[in-house]
Formats: structure tokens, sequence, C-alpha cells
């Protein structure tokens, strides 16, 4: 999605966009509760760890550790009359993929 001019501030492009695996400065990582493969730092950036996946030809596979690209879904306040927006990520455990809101996962991992 692309975010209107004044959204996009430094914050969101040197984190949220930032999919580097080398530490920002300060970072700390944690694990995400519900979602043992996945972590949290306590600047909201999420990391998928590595592991080993089974495949359905029942080979497994390496999947590397990668920093997820982060959704941002645009919610409407009709009583107000205008728009915010939460910061979403994918994640899956054993199951059905899941969206969650990543400031709710980083306030359960560090607070």
């Amino acid at each position: 999605m692309k975010l209107p001019p004044e959204f996009e501030d430094r914050y969101v492009k040197e984190v949220l966009y930032n999919t580097s695996l080398k530490n920002l400065q300060g970072e700390e990582w944690k694990s995400i509760e519900n979602y043992e493969n996945y972590m949290i730092s306590n600047y909201g950036r999420v990391k998928s760890t590595e592991r080993f996946v089974s495949l359905p030809s029942g080979k497994e596979w390496k999947m590397p550790e990668l920093i997820m690209k982060l959704i941002f879904v645009k919610h409407t306040n009709s009583y107000l009359k205008n728009y915010n927006y939460s910061v979403h990520c994918t994640l899956s455990s054993d199951g059905p993929e899941a969206q969650e809101i990543c400031h709710t996962s980083c306030l359960l991992s560090f607070y």
C-alpha cells in the first residue's frame, strides 16, 4: 500500500521498511507469544527465524532467517471522518496464516 507523504517519515523509512538482518543500534529481539518461529524487536521489526520446514514431498527445506515485510492497514474512523494506520505482519504456526498487529506483539513481548 502506498502511504500518504505525511506518514512516510524517517522512522518508517529507516526502521519499518528496513529488511536488513543487521541489527539497528540498540535493537533487542524477543520471541512472539504463540509463534515460536518469529521474533519481534523493540523497534517493531519482525524476524522469521531459521528453521527446517517439511515439504509435501516429504523432504525438508531449510528456511533462512529473514526480516519480514510489514503491511500497513488503513482504518476509517467515520465518527471523526479521518483515517489512521496500523502495522501488521503475516505469521503462521502449524496452521493457517494470521495477520498480527505489530505494536500489540511488541507490547506483549517487551512489557
